[in-house]
């Protein structure tokens, strides 16, 4: 048994991802990178309560409307600004928060298959998948998903 153990680790090397080290960024542009992926949603409720209170019935539906036609605009995973502009904030995202990816064996990533991964706490749920999103760059896994 302690053989197989250790056939395993000799199998699977160890690969560390540090973003800080990998991805060259300055404060200013991560703040943005940040500020431009989570600003919307503070955004969104800011609209909602400040047309709930100064605007009259017709401009807050008017509000309501327009909100909701953005939230159903067809996203077109292959335009090329796009994908520029999120792996813009995917690369800098991680380079503000200190995002470290430890892989056991990279070579037993397959690029042309679907993985799931898990996270624990949950509260790292959006750091993590901002990590392992082909944008960033950490894993050649061009099936992932994530919030970009």
């Amino acid at each position: 048994m302690e053989n197989h153990k250790q056939g395993e680790k000799e199998q699977g090397e160890l690969t560390i991802f540090k973003a800080r080290e990998l991805i060259s960024s300055n404060i200013l542009l991560s703040v943005t990178a940040v500020a431009i992926w989570l600003g919307p949603i503070h955004f969104v409720v800011f609209s909602i309560i400040f047309s709930l209170l100064f605007l009259s019935f017709s401009k807050c539906l008017l509000v309501f409307g327009l909100l909701l036609l953005l939230a159903f605009v067809p996203i077109d995973d292959d335009n090329k600004l796009g994908r520029r502009f999120c792996g813009f904030i995917c690369r800098h995202a991680c380079s503000y928060f200190p995002v470290t990816l430890h892989v056991e064996d990279i070579n037993a990533l397959h690029p042309d298959r679907a993985y799931v991964f898990g996270y624990e706490p949950h509260s790292v749920w959006p750091i993590g998948v901002v990590a392992l999103a082909d944008h960033t760059g950490f894993l050649p896994l061009p099936k992932a998903k994530g919030p970009c």
